[in-house]
């Protein structure tokens, strides 16, 4: 390589902090070598925006062993290349997390390249111990764990890279340790609070981990990224004028983990957790008007004893298009007083492929009866429908708001007449907006599940309240 090569490397680093975060992954994971990926390039952009525009309150949900904590240690370093008198706080959950990170950015630091490429940080530093590095500047990286002393530290910019251990995180002692500790002493070392900037960077373990207490406050932005794309998502800046957009079930690197393996680590650690570390979506605890005490596990999704009916609940979009509503079938057996939730079937799709779809499942499962809302596509595809289906097809229109229906229908729930399987690719999911509603972004797979056991309540037992909603006449049994 020629000395001008050399410079033209150098200075490349210094002017892009993408190319200096795979320089600095190779040097300090030489046994992965430099993998290019999307995501660590939208992080990456991400946080060299911190401050150019008004976020400077960034929370990373990532998936992990997905190099968040070298991104961040790799930032770190490339701020105080650019700025020696800066100075940095960083956060993990225990000392030794601590330390590992602080020895990758003294590394980091240490690295021929670096000193090349940021020549006015090759000085000795004034203290450079395992937990701080101070330059001759006088700016630092001090490394603390949670619930460290601060006294007499200020800083510009606070990261908190894993702030709670996985095995912690269900105690609420513990979260609320964290939370109060991030809040009342950590984030209060900023020296101008204006214009400071704090990260967060983790997988989500709980919904009031430190990710959910921060982004139900205002000023927080959030940067999630699932393992698998749980829909077709928004494009991701890269910068430069790139973006990167996945489609539904693409997963993060599909060169590293794919759809597959994936679903094997699934398996392995169970659906509640995978949605909450590899999907970003962690599951309820205790939901608001379905309790998670509700959901009772009483049968294999592959292995249901015969139903005495099968009856298939599709609560349809509104409208088509890619960023529209789901259409939802809840596919359920009755069997005595019980109702068994089969399957969940949660897309969007265009009006003939939906009708396509509805006719599909209800051959799949041998259904003799589909509910459907009729309101905006629903009455059309009950119309169409009915003309030709070999099962009955009875149009529902609710009378009562989504809450009112909900909570009439938590009564099967709570009585223990709903049973679900005990694993299945769709329960983690169902169970979020089963437990989130009526806080959720979606409420398909409520509305279907409450369109069910209202319709069933209906037809075998005395209402407590109503009538919940109309069945219409002329598309119901034949």
């Amino acid at each position: 390589m020629t000395k001008i090569e050399e410079k033209t490397i150098h200075a490349a680093l210094r002017s892009d902090f993408t190319a200096f975060c795979y320089k600095a992954i190779s040097t300090l994971h030489p046994e992965i070598g430099v993998l290019p990926s999307w995501h660590i390039e939208a992080i990456a952009h991400h946080l060299m925006q911190l401050g150019k525009t008004d976020t400077r309150r960034l929370i990373i949900n990532l998936p992990p062993r997905q190099l968040k904590s070298t991104i961040l240690t790799a930032w770190a370093a490339y701020l105080m290349g650019h700025n020696p008198a800066l100075r940095i706080i960083v956060a993990c959950y225990n000392d030794s997390l601590t330390r590992k990170q602080h020895r990758d950015f003294r590394k980091v630091l240490e690295s021929s390249w670096y000193r090349k490429a940021f020549p006015q940080m090759a000085g000795k530093p004034i203290k450079d111990t395992e937990t701080e590095y101070v330059t001759a500047q006088q700016g630092y990286r001090f490394a603390t764990s949670v619930s460290g002393t601060l006294t007499g530290r200020g800083a510009d910019i606070l990261i908190v890279d894993d702030p709670i251990k996985a095995d912690n995180a269900f105690s609420e002692v513990e979260r609320n340790n964290v939370n109060e500790w991030a809040v009342g002493t950590l984030f209060s070392r900023l020296d101008d609070p204006a214009k400071g900037i704090i990260v967060v960077a983790m997988q989500r373990l709980h919904q009031n981990d430190l990710s959910g207490f921060l982004l139900a406050k205002p000023g927080y932005e959030g940067m999630i990224i699932p393992s698998i794309a749980p829909k077709d998502e928004l494009p991701f800046a890269l910068g430069e004028g790139r973006f990167h957009r996945r489609q539904e079930n693409e997963t993060i690197q599909p060169n590293r983990l794919s759809h597959g393996q994936l679903m094997q680590i699934r398996e392995e650690m169970g659906s509640i957790i995978f949605s909450a570390q590899h999907q970003q979506q962690p599951v309820p605890e205790e939901g608001l008007i379905f309790k998670a005490e509700y959901f009772k596990d009483g049968f294999l999704a592959n292995a249901f004893p015969p139903m005495e009916e099968i009856v298939i609940s599709w609560d349809t979009g509104s409208k088509t298009g890619s960023h529209n509503d789901y259409s939802v079938a809840t596919v359920w057996g009755i069997r005595g007083k019980f109702n068994y939730l089969l399957h969940v079937q949660r897309e969007r799709l265009e009006y003939p492929m939906l009708e396509h779809r509805i006719n599909q499942l209800a051959v799949r499962y041998k259904a003799c009866t589909v509910l459907i809302e009729d309101a905006a596509l629903g009455t059309a595809l009950i119309q169409s429908l009915h003309k030709y289906a070999k099962f009955n097809v009875i149009g529902i229109k609710p009378k009562d708001d989504k809450i009112i229906r909900a909570r009439i229908a938590s009564a099967a729930f709570e009585a223990g007449k709903v049973m679900t399987p005990t694993e299945a690719l769709w329960k983690a999911d169902y169970l979020a907006e089963m437990l989130g509603f009526p806080n959720t972004k979606y409420d398909d797979q409520v509305d279907s599940t409450t369109q069910y056991l209202l319709w069933r309540n209906s037809r075998y037992e005395i209402p407590v309240v109503g009538p919940y909603f109309e069945i219409r006449s002329d598309v119901g049994y034949r």
